[in-house]
This record gives C-alpha cells, structure tokens and sequence, in this order.
C-alpha cells in the first residue's frame, strides 16, 4: 500500500466519504515532508547554476587542451609527410637517373649493332654486286656451253 496522509483520511471519512475513497483520495495527497520549499527550489537553482558554471568552464579548458594537442600532433605529422615525400624525391631522382644512364647505354649498344650490320651489308652488298655478275656468267657458260 502507498504512503497516504492520514489527516486528509480522516477527515474524508469524517465527511462521510466511504473508507476505499477516502483512502485512494489520501493516497495521491503528496506527504508534506516530501515536499520541497521554495527557498530550497531556488537553493537548488543556484547551487545547479554554479555547477554547470564550473562544468562549462572545465569543458571549455579541455577543449583549448584537445585543440592545443591536435595542432601540436598535425604539426608532428606535416613534419613527419614533409620528410617521407623529400626521401621519395630523393630516391626517385636516384632512379630516374639510373634509367637515363641505361638507357644511354642501350642506345650506344644499339648503335654499335646497327654499325655492325651496316658493314655486314656493305660486305654482302660487294659480294653480290662484284662476284654476283661473274658467278652468273660462269653459271650460263656451263649451262650453255658445255
């Protein structure tokens, strides 16, 4: 059973209410030791605003601490990319050079090849032009006459 004031109780039942209505009635009659002055309302207030003052003020001081520290960390990590990207630069200038320096190689490879082959031609192209002619009128002679 809930708390009921038993003043407001009695006198329903005095009244002449009957004993299960005077005691549901007495039933939703708040205590008045629960209740709370206006004084102490206005305490309460005072005491809630000067907390979420001081709550403020802390949040305020961790987010200027949070702010503080990321600035700090991106600055690390810019630092730290500034310096990856010039290794990487580095190294690919490294390379590149590397590149260029074989490919020149090839290309005087290839051209020692190409000088060759020119003077495998120019030695076939005597051949044929010098000894072609002869072979073929030694050729026809034998063919045509024997």
């Amino acid at each position: 059973m809930s708390l009921i004031v038993s003043e407001v109780y009695d006198a329903l039942v005095e009244a002449g209410t009957s004993v299960e209505k005077a005691r549901a009635a007495a039933a939703v009659v708040p205590v008045a030791e629960r209740l709370v002055t206006k004084e102490e309302l206005t305490d309460q207030t005072g005491m809630l605003k000067e907390d979420l003052g001081q709550v403020k003020s802390e949040l305020k001081q961790d987010i200027s601490g949070v702010k503080s520290d990321l600035r700090h960390d991106i600055g690390d990590v810019r630092s730290e990319l500034k310096q990856d990207i010039s290794g990487v630069r580095s190294d690919l200038r490294h390379d590149i050079g590397d590149v260029r320096s074989e490919l020149k190689q090839d290309i005087v490879d290839v051209r020692q090849d190409i000088a060759r082959l020119d003077k495998r031609i120019a030695v076939l192209n005597l051949a044929v032009f010098s000894f072609g002619p002869a072979i073929i009128a030694l050729l026809a002679k034998l063919a045509f006459f024997p």
